[in-house]
């Protein structure tokens, strides 16, 4: 994906930020998912402040998600006479 698309998808999604369990429902995932992710540097980056509070920038999941997405290889021709 190039810049320019990552940034008008920044532009379209409100940049508020997200609890653990929002941002988990925006993702399709649970809660457990995102502390795994947390615990071995993996997933969306998140902010960590005043010790405990983790919250997560919508914006950044929505580039996170578009990042995700893989394209599937052309489906194999299927044999004829079979």
């Amino acid at each position: 994906m190039l810049v320019t698309e990552l940034d008008a998808l920044v532009d379209l999604v409100d940049d508020e930020l997200l609890n653990e369990t929002e941002a988990a429902e925006f993702l399709g995932v649970s809660p457990r998912t995102m502390q795994r992710w947390r615990r071995h540097n993996i997933g969306p980056s998140y902010l960590h402040y005043n010790g405990f509070r983790i919250k997560y920038r919508k914006s950044v999941l929505a580039v996170y998600l578009a990042q995700s997405v893989k394209r599937t290889a052309e489906p194999a021709p299927q044999a004829v006479g079979r």
